[in-house]
């Protein structure tokens, strides 16, 4: 349709751009998806799940903080990891675009 205005603002592209390089990488994806289904996952929790090493997993977990798409808190010694809440809905809804109608929370990873 001539003259309609597109769906989303250059401010919107650049957005959904840093999320979907975030996402690219299949560790980062496993990360957020077991982060997903679990709430709040400890670092040890985390790098077990994912087969990482603490260190690799640091690395990932600095870009995704980076990004704002996690969150973490510290209980004494043992640092946790959560979606941020401002993602929640959004990552929900790409995954569920990626993985089809049947996607549920707590069945991916």
């Amino acid at each position: 349709m001539p003259g309609a205005e597109p769906a989303i603002t250059p401010n919107d592209a650049t957005e959904i751009c840093a999320l979907l390089r975030l996402l690219a990488n299949e560790k980062r994806l496993m990360i957020l998806a077991n982060l997903m289904a679990s709430k709040e996952l400890s670092v040890d929790e985390l790098a077990s799940r994912v087969g990482l090493s603490k260190s690799a997993l640091s690395q990932h977990l600095a870009r995704l903080r980076a990004g704002h798409v996690a969150e973490q808190r510290r209980q004494s010694q043992t640092i946790y990891y959560r979606i941020a809440d401002r993602m929640q809905g959004r990552l929900y809804l790409i995954l569920q675009q990626v993985f089809g109608d049947n996607f549920e929370l707590g069945k991916i990873g």
